[in-house]
């Protein structure tokens, strides 16, 4: 999956300038060729690089004006995973309506951001639902066959990230006070999805507990039920040997049992800021007591001190992801 231009002019929305916002007539529009922005694309053996479009565009029925997949900036849809098996690319992009939340004319342009999926079997792009109120959603992380994936919606009012996971099209929210994070790891067959869970709820869901953890939702049957895995130790610096207190975490890779989950944790401010200090972490059931440990210094007791993973001067920051057996 790649975003790339819309060479094929997808929706005619290279040119597309627009309604005006007091008269809702269309805006002058540019004559062509005009520059392409990004949207998805696919590529297998067989097909080739595919277009696979957005949202469906078509006329509002009362004002005439094209309404749903729409542009914005330099995108009309960005590409965030591809399903194990291939068939699902999970993609966010920009929706518009004939009028905004307020009633007043949409210039067609920007809209609102949702999750979708594109299927490349049937070709469907179907949007993941949110919430009533809410009105924007992001897709991040899919799993193996495409039935579990995780993002967040926007609670409207409150303006707050909420994570969820969409099982099998169904919506969970799992933490109602996100913060600044943007996914959540998932393993392999859908089972578990894991990452930082805020503050708020750790001490609604886990009795005498606080601050950020490391949690595991697991799949019951029925609903997702969550684990507290805790959170790493405060960082030692090595040059100034003074503590760093841990302040957040988020994981980025889950193996198919859901036994290991690597990620990054933040020391010293929380985000949003940027003077944090970042640190890749691993958590398995079998070590350090079960608690999220710093991943080179798990690294240290296992490798061969003549050959050492991390040579002198090299410091791992940040864990992108982990293969399926987790090693």
């Amino acid at each position: 999956a790649l975003c790339t231009d819309n060479l094929t002019d997808w929706g005619m929305l290279n040119c597309f300038a627009g309604y005006n916002t007091t008269t809702g007539a269309l805006n002058p529009q540019p004559s062509p060729p005009c520059n392409p922005v990004g949207i998805t694309h696919r590529w297998s053996p067989s097909t080739g690089w595919v277009n696979t479009g957005s949202f469906a565009r078509f006329p509002d029925p009362i004002t005439g004006r094209l309404i749903g997949g729409t542009k914005c900036d330099l995108d009309i849809s960005e590409p965030k995973d591809i399903s194990g098996n291939g068939r699902y690319i999970l993609a966010n992009g920009w929706y518009a309506r004939a009028t905004t939340s307020t009633g007043a004319i949409s210039a067609g342009l920007c809209g609102n951001f949702f999750g979708y999926t594109y299927d490349a079997v049937t070709g469907a792009i179907t949007q993941l639902p949110v919430q009533p109120g809410s009105t924007t959603s992001r897709a991040d992380v899919i799993n193996f066959d495409g039935s579990v994936i995780t993002g967040y919606d926007l609670d409207s009012p409150a303006s707050m990230r909420r994570l969820c996971v969409w099982r099998n099209g169904v919506q969970t929210i799992l933490d109602a006070n996100f913060g600044s994070k943007d996914n959540a790891a998932i393993s392999g067959p859908g089972a578990y999805v894991a990452t930082g869970a805020s503050s708020a709820f750790v001490s609604a869901t886990f009795p005498g507990q606080s601050g950020v953890k490391l949690v595991r939702w697991a799949w019951t049957g029925s609903a997702w039920a969550p684990q507290n895995l805790g959170r790493p130790i405060d960082y030692i610096d090595p040059i100034i040997g003074s503590p760093i207190p841990f302040s957040d975490l988020w994981a980025t890779g889950m193996s198919d049992d859901g036994n290991t989950i690597v990620g990054v944790a933040q020391y010293g401010p929380p985000p949003p800021s940027v003077g944090g200090l970042r640190r890749p972490f691993i958590w398995r059931p079998s070590i350090n007591g079960g608690v999220p440990m710093d991943l080179e210094a798990y690294i240290t007791t296992i490798q061969n001190p003549a050959e050492p993973i991390f040579p002198a001067g090299l410091s791992p920051t940040y864990a992108a992801g982990l293969s399926g057996d987790g090693n």
